[in-house]
């Protein structure tokens, strides 16, 4: 259930301006999750000392996406200068 969520927020995410950056989240969640799958060894831990930590990491992932998809990426003069008006131009070189 999580994961649908996951990817229903990163596509938000990627509709409101993120694009790549969306899959950020849910990358590292992933990468995390196998880390921990690898560390825990071949016969693996009690699976109920794994809950806590994964819950963690799809919560953040989760926070994180949301936050991404309500706010949208930033766009706009504000963030997008590409040029000065003319009282604040550099001298021309002689």
């Amino acid at each position: 259930m999580l994961l649908i969520l996951e990817i229903i927020l990163t596509i938000r995410a990627w509709r409101k301006g993120w694009k790549g950056l969306a899959l950020i989240p849910g990358a590292i969640a992933v990468g995390i999750g196998m880390a921990i799958g690898a560390s825990s060894g071949p016969s693996g831990p009690d699976m109920g000392s794994l809950v806590v930590p994964i819950l963690v990491i799809d919560g953040t992932c989760i926070a994180v996406l949301a936050a991404m998809a309500h706010a949208g990426r930033a766009t706009g003069a504000a963030t997008n200068v590409t040029h000065l008006p003319k009282e604040h131009s550099l001298p021309k070189a002689a």
